[in-house]
């Protein structure tokens, strides 16, 4: 993409326990953790407001810190899925029309959000 499309922006959400809004890679994350991945407004909006600080740079100039950011992904404990997926519509939801959030996952949403595990077996 950034030699065919190089002033395209892309953007990074990454999610396990918690969510971080890692955007073109060049900022420090942002992220939601604890109560707030149960609030809707919290994580769209966390997401919307990211777009400014952190898609700052066409993935010309942000490929290599999205890669390096993608590399170092590791799979560890709960899947916070719902809570990402609104904060990278909110991250979207900015940029040019057309704009599209591609999903990837390893596990089952089961904390935050749109969990899908049963409570009731829990207990």
């Amino acid at each position: 993409m950034s030699k065919i499309h190089p002033d395209r922006k892309a953007g990074l959400v990454v999610f396990n326990d918690d969510v971080l809004i890692v955007g073109d890679g060049l900022s420090n994350p942002i992220t939601i953790t604890g109560d707030k991945l149960n609030k809707h407004d919290i994580c769209l909006n966390q997401g919307i407001e990211a777009y400014q600080s952190h898609m700052a740079k066409p993935i010309a100039d942000s490929s290599k810190q999205i890669i390096d950011k993608l590399s170092a992904i590791q799979e560890k404990g709960p899947t916070a899925l719902g809570p990402a997926l609104l904060a990278s519509i909110g991250l979207a939801s900015k940029g040019k029309a057309g704009s599209k959030v591609i999903l990837c996952t390893d596990g089952l949403a089961n904390i935050g959000l749109g969990r899908m595990d049963d409570e009731e077996s829990e207990s």
